[in-house]
């Protein structure tokens, strides 16, 4: 049995984010990481921002969370730098007040998707900001998310929910 009666080896097993028999793939996994992101922020306020330190090639999108915060993806177009590293160091200013971020993969370390673990492939690491607000980190080959920490307060900064 295969896709659709066109067997295993076909282009519908080698594109999507589940193969032919339901397994999820490592995209089912990435897509999962960003809709969680997108969960938590006001996408309709998605926009691109400029990293304090990190170079042409690293692009990030930012958007606020519920609570007006600062949260971004962020990745490196290391393809398009000559002699580029496993890394590049990327500053990125978060919002006034906040002081430190979660930082976590959207991509995981495995060979397929049938062998993550979503507890512990995506497990975010604690980064501090520094007295301007502005978070230090690494980003290599794949995507990371940030979010800003901690992760949930009792008020909301006013006009936060204006646009609901």
């Amino acid at each position: 049995g295969g896709f659709a009666g066109f067997g295993t080896n076909n282009f519908f097993n080698h594109t999507g984010v589940l193969t032919y028999t339901g397994v999820k793939k490592l995209s089912y996994w990435t897509y999962y990481e960003l809709a969680q992101w997108l969960k938590n922020v006001q996408w309709t306020k998605l926009a691109e921002a400029t990293p304090v330190q990190g170079g042409s090639n690293v692009h990030v999108i930012t958007a606020p969370d519920s609570l007006g915060r600062t949260s971004a993806v962020v990745w490196w177009d290391y393809y398009r730098e000559s002699g580029s590293g496993d890394s590049t160091t990327v500053k990125v200013q978060l919002t006034t007040g906040v002081t430190s971020a979660q930082i976590s993969t959207m991509v995981a370390a495995r060979a397929n998707g049938a062998s993550v673990n979503s507890s512990t492939d995506f497990a975010p690491r604690n980064y501090t900001c520094d007295a301007s607000n502005v978070v230090t980190f690494k980003v290599g080959h794949n995507p990371i998310v940030i979010r800003p920490t901690p992760l949930h307060s009792l008020t909301a900064p006013a006009g936060v929910f204006a646009n609901r």
